[in-house]
């Protein structure tokens, strides 16, 4: 369904001459991106009004997504299976910020922050294999990936010495590492598929 409603949107955007045709591959695949980021957006924010954690999924989403759409990562088959992925992220975030007292350790969100860091600039950014990127687009998305992710780091640095919402700021930096933690899962799946079609091939 998302599929037929993004090819009819980027078929729509080409008849008034708003991209040309030879880019629909690239902008059908953005259009199905922003189509299920929406419904993920709507469904977790759902879940997260019933356990009254409304606050924190927005928190959450910020980091996470903002440098999703720059880094890649972890791509499911199906949105339903994207959707319960994001949603256990966001749910460990949130679980590991209560579990851990940060008031007590305030330095840990930067800490965390670093970790994050330290994986974009080691795998970002990672395509799928159903949207390769160019070699050029490749360096845009790192670099915009490593100053994104840095100004972030200088955030988490700001409000930790300020002592200004150690919770909040305790799920924002999960968030940043989540997110790179998908980095290293969709790079080894990848891997491990081209692996398998080269020996099936051989």
């Amino acid at each position: 369904m998302l599929t037929d409603m993004s090819r009819g949107i980027t078929r729509a955007l080409i008849e008034s001459s708003i991209i040309n045709f030879d880019e629909f591959p690239s902008y059908q695949f953005g259009v199905e991106l922003v189509l299920i980021s929406i419904f993920e957006l709507i469904g977790v924010l759902a879940i997260a009004f019933v356990f009254g954690r409304v606050l924190e999924a927005i928190v959450f989403i910020m980091a996470f997504s903002s440098l999703r759409i720059l880094a890649g990562g972890y791509h499911s088959k199906t949105v339903f299976r994207c959707f319960m992925t994001f949603a256990l992220l966001m749910g460990m975030a949130i679980y590991l910020t209560a579990v851990i007292n940060l008031s007590q350790s305030p330095w840990l969100s930067v800490a965390v922050g670093l970790l994050a860091f330290v994986i974009y600039y080691w795998k970002a950014p990672v395509a799928v294999s159903s949207r390769p990127i160019s070699e050029t687009e490749r360096l845009k998305f790192r670099t915009l990936t490593l100053k994104v992710s840095f100004m972030y780091i200088m955030a988490l640095v700001l409000f930790t010495a300020l002592h200004i919402n150690p919770w909040y700021t305790g799920i924002f930096a999960y968030g940043m590492l989540f997110e790179a933690f998908t980095l290293i899962i969709e790079y080894y799946k990848e891997g491990v598929k081209h692996e398998r079609n080269y020996i099936e091939n051989c």
